[in-house]
């Protein structure tokens, strides 16, 4: 897993990472929605997350405008509650 930090335009610091899905987690299975099987890109600030699916190639080379601009059409996480 790579872990990168960038500043977005707006001066908000995002954390970024590629997640790499196991199959099961502890005691119960874990449903990946279709494509997510591969692994997708979470980005994380201040407890929001986005994500892109599937990781981008080659993505830990971004420059921070890059990334910032694949953070504007990146998908927002709904918090699970479960």
């Amino acid at each position: 897993m790579a872990l990168r930090t960038f500043t977005s335009r707006d001066g908000s610091t995002w954390t970024v990472w590629n997640v790499i899905p196991t199959l099961a987690h502890k005691d119960r299975l874990v449903s990946l929605s279709a494509g997510m099987t591969h692994g997708w890109l979470c980005f994380e600030c201040s407890g929001v997350k986005r994500r892109i699916v599937p990781t981008p190639a080659d993505w830990e080379g971004w420059t921070d405008d890059q990334l910032d601009t694949a953070l504007a059409g990146a998908a927002p996480v709904e918090r699970r509650t479960d």
